[in-house]
């Protein structure tokens, strides 16, 4: 009997979770760029199946007593062009309807480390998000760099229920780029996205948490 109730509440909340992510989208987006730009004239586009992860409580579904966190498979694309070698402009379609538009400038860029600020916004249906990423590369050869992206974003609801304000949230991805040729790029990467601060609490709090994962292909032209 138990492990029925139990069974059906997983059912209920993985229903739920589709539900609100189809309806709202997810704030975390992936980490598909480096601090290097693509350079001046050159398109990049990028497909990235893989995941992203969502708390229970991100739901408000406190005690629902089933595990904290679901994984819901997605597909992200991004599309980035470069205005001239120091700057370029990219857009993330991305959490089942979250679609971002950033600028990155590139501060930084030699043969071991590079440093760039990417300011982007975003939103879905139910939100409107901001954020402030820090990328920074760690060459290692010509073919392979590991990105840090250290970042801010503050979101607002504006929908329904789902109307609250602002919240604040930290977090950081990680990607690790392999350049195959001039047109090819593969980048593994992951992320995540914690509250500051969430209701009824005074410290982070790791029950409200996005989290990303993926596996994205760059190809450039």
């Amino acid at each position: 009997m138990f492990i029925r109730t139990l069974q059906n509440r997983v059912v209920a909340l993985l229903g739920l979770a589709t539900v609100v992510i189809i309806c709202t989208g997810c704030p975390s987006v992936p980490t598909l760029t480096t601090a290097k730009t693509v350079g001046d004239g050159v398109n990049e586009i990028a497909i990235s199946p893989g995941f992203t992860g969502v708390s229970v409580a991100a739901f408000g579904a406190q005690g629902a007593g089933v595990a904290a966190r679901l994984n819901v498979p997605e597909v992200a694309l991004g599309y980035r062009r470069g205005i001239g070698d120091k700057f370029d402009l990219g857009v993330v379609f991305s959490g089942w309807g979250h679609l971002r538009v950033d600028g990155k400038i590139n501060f930084i860029d030699t043969d071991s480390f590079a440093l760039a600020l990417n300011p982007a916004f975003g939103g879905t249906a139910g939100y409107i998000d901001f954020s402030i990423p820090v990328p920074m590369d760690i060459v290692f050869t010509d073919w392979m760099r590991l990105t840090l992206q250290p970042r801010y974003m503050g979101l607002v609801g504006i929908a329904g229920d789902n109307s609250a304000p602002l919240a604040h949230f930290v977090g950081a991805g990680m990607g690790l780029e392999f350049v195959v040729s001039d047109m090819v790029a593969l980048q593994p990467h992951g992320g995540f996205d914690l509250m500051m601060n969430p209701p009824g609490t005074s410290e982070v709090g790791s029950d409200f948490m996005f989290v990303t994962g993926g596996f994205a292909i760059k190809l450039r032209f």
